[in-house]
């Protein structure tokens, strides 16, 4: 924790940084210091703006800083989604971004202390280790349709990352955030991202303990380079997967709080894999088929692509939105979304709702004035 932060949060006041209006949120746990978390390479600190909105202020560890025009290059590159808001809206802070403006907190030995932070947006939900938790403790449940929300939203983001030839490197339960509200999944932690054509930092990751591929460790001894490729995701995302899919109350806890001993993936067996194949060939048997491939994989591009598991017939989702909503649902798109899951013809008439298969409609009678008769729902 540094003490620049402490006096900044004892004044009380916003310091205009970056153009915003920002202060440091209070550690609920020890007052008079600034909130404060250490994970790996960096100290991150919640800053609180006048609308409820906070970004992360990640403070690198000395000798763990990446190179700076790599990582003022990683905003630029990354797509425009909001699951990768904390990489494409970051900013990489110099000194000269706190200025000084009457009735706001300056310190110019904050600024120098700043000088190479990062200043990003704070992504929605928790990440995965805490909602794994949750689920671990019985605080928290979640149906099979929200895990499988989980599992395609992810899958859709480094899809999406590996179609401009980037990957994350370094995918785990702490760096895929996940909001139990509203379904959407955000990554964080982008500091050792691979974009193709991009220099290459001389000390980066090789993942998480836990989520590492077997075939890195061909000689024992990690294989940096067998990581710097656009496919590089594709392991730790079959591992994820498996955990969104089967975490459950008492399920065991490994590392920071995933499902897999290292150990166990690196032998491609062990206590931790078992207990996972066992709960998938239960339940989503197609699911293991491609996690079994992407366990015996000898490279990257061996591992099931974001497109194969997209396909798996357990993994789409059968959810058609209420009646009450599909006003603004675009219905080329509802048409579309059944013909891709079930062989119906699709035209451009609409068709009868009795002709649409595995169709849930929740009628909400307070929503709908009814005739004394009504129709057939073939004649609507």
């Amino acid at each position: 924790m540094a003490i620049e932060m402490d006096r900044w949060l004892a004044s009380g006041q916003y310091a205009i940084l970056d153009r915003r209006r920002l202060r440091p949120r209070e550690n609920p746990a020890m007052k008079g210091n600034a909130l404060c978390m250490q994970r790996g390479q960096a100290e991150a600190y919640i800053l609180d703006d006048e609308i409820d909105k906070s970004q992360v202020l990640k403070k690198f560890l000395p000798g763990k800083n990446p190179d700076r025009a790599f990582l003022e290059s990683v905003a630029a590159a990354l797509p425009d989604h909001p699951g990768l808001i904390a990489g494409s809206q970051r900013v990489v802070i110099d000194g000269g971004m706190l200025v000084r403006q009457v009735g706001c907190y300056f310190d110019a030995s904050l600024g120098h202390w700043m000088d190479g932070t990062v200043l990003m947006p704070r992504v929605d939900g928790d990440a995965w280790s805490v909602v794994a938790g949750d689920l671990r403790s019985g605080e928290l449940s979640l149906d099979r349709d929200q895990r499988i929300e989980f599992v395609r939203n992810l899958t859709q983001l480094i899809g999406l990352l590996e179609s401009t030839n980037i990957a994350h490197r370094d995918l785990s339960c702490g760096n895929v955030f996940v909001d139990v509200q509203s379904g959407s999944v955000s990554l964080i932690d982008f500091d050792g991202v691979y974009i193709q054509g991009a220099p290459v930092l001389t000390t980066t990751v090789i993942g998480a303990e836990g989520y590492i591929a077997p075939f890195v460790f061909g000689n024992q001894t990690p294989d940096v380079h067998a990581t710097l490729c656009p496919a590089a995701d594709r392991f730790a995302l079959a591992v994820l997967i498996a955990e969104l899919l089967t975490v459950r109350r008492d399920s065991i806890s490994s590392g920071d709080g995933g499902l897999f001993q290292q150990k166990d993936l690196i032998n491609r067996t062990g206590p931790s894999i078992d207990g996972v194949r066992t709960a998938l060939r239960s339940e989503y048997p197609e699911v293991l088929d491609l996690f079994d491939t992407a366990l015996n994989a000898t490279c990257f591009d061996d591992c099931p692509s974001p497109a194969d598991w997209l396909g798996l017939s357990e993994l789409r989702s059968r959810t058609i939105p209420r009646l009450a909503d599909l006003e603004s649902f675009d219905m080329g798109d509802l048409l579309d979304g059944i013909q891709n899951h079930a062989n119906v013809e699709c035209s451009n008439s609409i068709p009868r709702l009795v002709d649409l298969p595995f169709v849930q409609f929740e009628l909400q009678l307070t929503q709908w004035q009814f005739p004394p008769e009504l129709p057939e729902l073939g004649d609507i």
